[in-house]
């Protein structure tokens, strides 16, 4: 049966899709997409250009090309993200600019800055934090400069911040408080009256140490979910430490931008912390950290030291303001005392706190006498509660916390607790807490680590300065005093106990500071010290040297803090104490010793006091005579660290007391002191006569040396000096004869004898009117002439077109002023000039003959001598056997001295 074919029509080739109403027909299966998408690039500057194009006076652009103008319209703009990228901008853009970019835009950058600090949104203004503090690191000292005519907008700014509603914007005004006072004090220390009671109100209304939550029961806290929050910064802490830090400015003045400490000679006037010389300048009552003298190059640095320190007058805070933040310190410390558990983390916030009370009661304390019965009455009692809370708080105790931040603590306490029993009206309470205070010093004293170095010792030796630097003690108080003093030197002032590290730490440098102190208070008088205090007055004096020694050259101002000490000990004893003062000169003597020495490393006031000390010791060491003269004669090779005055000023120091040194060792350290001993032919450049390296110019830098050095001889009498020394000018002017082996060192000291050799026959022909050559041996005069000879032959080309004749006439001027004395020896120097003339080659010949020709035709010194001698220096050129160019001059230098023979002849 055949199969049953399907009925099924095929597919159709194409499928046709019906239309349905309402609905887009369908695209073809064949149809090519040609969709395509854009979008848009606006680049207004390539950031390529813009960092290889340098900025121009009037252009300051961030990194993305945007100006100032643009990031303050942008800053103004109503959503956060914008003004938080215009505060970045502004931050990038201050932090990749100079000092000199941004000095020309501060009347358009310092706005914006200070809008940034109190703006709306918390991280535009951490930004705008971090913008202020780069711009007062770019600018660095001149901060102050350049802040000070924005004063009034930033004290605005402040007061905006600190009155504000926003407990965050509040503490970021006290952060930016606390950054302004620390790099730009003397901006914020008189706006203090608009500042303080913005910071009263905030700590009356803020719970510094807030108690911690308990339950009813008794039983633990019920523990929550810990959720994470972005960290920021403690409000209480920052409103202490903006506190602080604005006591702090108007108490101690200007710390940080202190005046550059190094002296300078050309200077008129110099300040000092006590009056040291004619040219000094103090201020009564006034004492600042500098101790190095200041030059005073203009009127506005009197101003400066004048003012630097504020305090609070009428004019500045009224005393309900002052009674108001008294009040807000008790209550503060009500909390402290009525807390069950230790502070912890409150420790610091404590700490902040009562240095703020020490501050205020600096400032205020002398306005007491201003105020009336009632506010004086108020102040009293406010003060009594204080210090009673402070006794229950001391000794803290806290767990957890570090023994730096324990013991400054008590220290500070104790500062503060001393502070209120000297007010007057509190005399009941006075003898009660100066003895509390006075058993913590002595026995921190007693158990203080040296190497520690923690704040807290600090506090505590400054307290001890406080109680022991006071005159008018009683009866209880002196014993007390005298107890403390000897606890001091026994712990800092011992050869068993002091470091170098010891010394070096801030313990160690307040201990000296406070020795030198005690010695000022008793006028330097080691004798009233032992008589009051023991031996441990004499172990001050022995173990500062140490101190010196241990700093270096690392804390200038502290090592002339101690040198002006000992100076003032060593003028102010009558009778010297010569183990005292053997002991001195032996510790003193390292500082001289070694390349570079801490001596030479010292600025220039701190190396003229240092010197007068060692000359007042008197009868100084041989070893520190022989470092002195090695350290002068670098000085004079290598022209650095020590400068030529403060070199003449030791010569003449030394110079001064000859008489209680050895001839000899006098005579060695002048000499040393020129550097001809020691120079050497690469520091005195390479090639003679090579006109471009200019050596023998170098080699008459050091004509001041020897000129100095000759005046030495002439005050110690020139006819004994000279016989002392011709053995050494004798091996001088006897060098190498070769004059193509004659280096730059022998020359230098050839030349160094001839002018020493002329300086003193001038002495002595003028006062002794006799001839050097009678004092000298015999064959003196034809070493001298041969020497002369040999000099000449030495002398650097001439070059007429530079015009170096008159440097040709001052290197040649000692062996002229040696000529014409003697007529004899101007014919014997002609004689072997002309021998040596032979054994040249033709460029030394015409060089030598030129320099004859100079001689000849000299119309100051040599003329009268070479008119009288003319006839006998043409015989010895007629025996010059030269041929070529250089014969025409040789015979015009003999047409010369025949006429000069023939002029003699007829006038005889």
């Amino acid at each position: 049966m055949a199969p049953v074919k399907s009925t099924k029509p095929p597919p159709p080739d194409f499928k046709r899709v019906k239309a349905k109403v309402g609905k887009r027909a369908p695209k073809p299966a064949n149809l090519t997409d040609t969709a395509f998408k854009s979008a848009s690039v606006s680049v207004r500057r390539q950031t390529v250009a813009a960092s290889t194009t340098p900025q121009t006076h009037d252009e300051l652009l961030s990194s993305r090309g945007h100006s100032i103008s643009e990031l303050t319209l942008q800053l103004q703009h109503p959503a956060q993200a914008v003004r938080l990228s215009a505060a970045k901008g502004l931050k990038d853009l201050v932090h990749n600019s100079t000092d000199n970019a941004l000095w020309n835009h501060l009347s358009s950058l310092v706005p914006v800055v200070a809008k940034c600090c109190v703006d709306q949104e918390e991280q535009v203004r951490e930004v705008g934090l971090f913008t202020l503090k780069d711009l007062l690191s770019v600018f660095g000292s001149n901060a102050t400069l350049a802040l000070t005519p924005f004063a009034p907008l930033l004290m605005a700014t402040l007061s905006c911040a600190l009155n504000s509603l926003d407990e965050e914007v509040r503490t970021h005004g006290a952060i930016a408080l606390e950054m302004l006072c620390q790099k730009v004090p003397r901006v914020v220390a008189p706006q203090l009256s608009e500042l303080l009671p913005a910071l009263v109100r905030l700590l009356s209304q803020t719970n510094l140490f807030k108690q911690p939550i308990e339950n009813g029961s008794g039983d633990a806290p019920t523990k929550k979910r810990k959720v994470s929050k972005p960290k920021r910064p403690n409000s209480d802490f920052s409103l202490a430490s903006g506190l602080l830090s604005l006591l702090t400015t108007n108490a101690v003045g200007d710390e940080s931008l202190e005046i550059e400490k190094k002296s300078s000679q050309s200077a008129d006037l110099v300040i000092t912390e006590t009056a040291g010389s004619r040219n000094a300048v103090t201020f009564i009552h006034q004492r600042h950290s500098n101790y190095l003298p200041v030059p005073l190059n203009s009127l506005q640095d009197v101003a400066l030291f004048a003012q630097s320190k504020h305090s609070l007058t009428s004019n500045q805070a009224t005393s309900i303001t002052c009674l108001d933040l008294m009040n807000c310190f008790r209550n503060a410390l009500i909390e402290v005392s009525q807390r069950r558990l230790p502070l912890g983390n409150d420790g610091e916030t404590l700490l902040l706190l009562c240095k703020s009370i020490q501050c205020f009661w600096e400032l205020y304390q002398h306005q007491l006498l201003y105020a009336t019965d009632k506010e004086r009455a108020s102040i009293e009692k406010t003060c009594r509660q204080i210090g009673r809370l402070i006794l229950e708080i001391f000794p803290s105790q806290q767990q957890g916390s570090s023994r730096s931040l324990t013991d400054e603590l008590d220290s500070v306490l104790c500062a503060v607790l001393y502070a209120l029993a000297m007010t007057a009206g509190l005399e009941k309470e006075s003898e009660m807490w100066k003895k509390r205070v006075a058993s913590h010093v002595l026995s921190s004293v007693l158990n203080m680590n040296q190497l520690d170095a923690l704040d807290g010792q600090v506090h505590t030796l400054r307290l001890f300065g406080q109680f022991v630097l006071r005159k008018n003690h009683n009866p209880g108080e002196a014993k007390l005093r005298v107890k403390l003093v000897r606890a001091f030197g026994q712990t800092f002032f011992q050869e068993s106990t002091l470091s170098a590290a010891a010394a070096c730490s801030a313990v160690g440098h307040e201990a000296a500071r406070l020795a030198c102190a005690l010695f000022e208070l008793e006028g330097y008088d080691i004798a009233v010290l032992y008589a009051e205090f023991g031996p441990c007055s004499i172990d001050f004096i022995r173990q500062a040297p140490n101190y010196l020694s241990a700093w270096s050259h690392e804390f200038p101002s502290k090592s002339y803090c101690v040198l002006t000490f000992l100076h003032h000990v060593a003028r102010q004893s009558v009778t010297q104490n010569d183990s005292l003062f053997d002991c001195l000169k032996a510790k003193l003597q390292t500082l001289f010793a070694g390349s570079p020495s801490i001596f030479e490393l010292y600025p220039e006031s701190s190396q003229r006091l240092l010197v007068s000390l060692v000359v007042i010791l008197g009868k100084p060491l041989l070893s520190s005579l022989s470092s002195l003269g090695q350290i002068c004669a670098r000085s004079r090779r290598m022209r650095k660290h020590v400068s030529s005055a403060v070199v003449s000023f030791i010569m003449q120091s030394f110079h001064s007391i000859r008489k209680e040194l050895p001839m000899h060792a006098y005579l060695t350290f002048i000499l040393d002191t020129t550097g001809l001993a020691s120079c050497t032919d690469k520091a005195l450049n390479k090639g003679l006569n090579d006109v471009d390296n200019h050596s023998w110019q170098t080699m008459m830098s050091y004509d001041l040396g020897v000129a100095e050095a000759s005046q030495c001889f002439i005050d110690c009498g020139a006819s004994k000096v000279l016989t002392m020394l011709y053995p050494l000018l004798r091996a001088w002017l006897g060098q190498d004869k070769d004059v193509a082996k004659t280096n730059s060192c022998d020359l230098l000291r050839l030349r160094a004898a001839l002018v020493m050799l002329c300086l003193l026959s001038l002495d002595i022909g003028e006062y002794s009117k006799s001839s050097v050559w009678t004092i000298l041996p015999a064959e003196s005069r034809a070493l001298v002439c041969d020497a002369i000879a040999h000099f000449y032959c030495n002398v650097p080309a001439l070059d007429l077109a530079r015009n170096m004749n008159s440097e040709f006439d001052r290197w040649t001027k000692p062996a002229r002023i040696l000529l014409s004395t003697d007529a004899i020896l101007m014919t014997d120097f002609f004689a072997a000039l002309c021998a040596k003339v032979v054994h040249m080659d033709s460029t030394e010949q015409a060089a030598t003959i030129a320099c004859m020709s100079l001689l000849v035709n000299d119309g100051a010194e040599l003329e009268p001598i070479v008119h009288r001698v003319s006839s006998n220096l043409l015989d010895s050129v007629e025996h010059l056997a030269v041929k070529g160019p250089i014969q025409d001059q040789v015979s015009r230098l003999m047409a010369r001295l025949t006429l000069f023979s023939e002029h003699t002849t007829t006038i005889k």
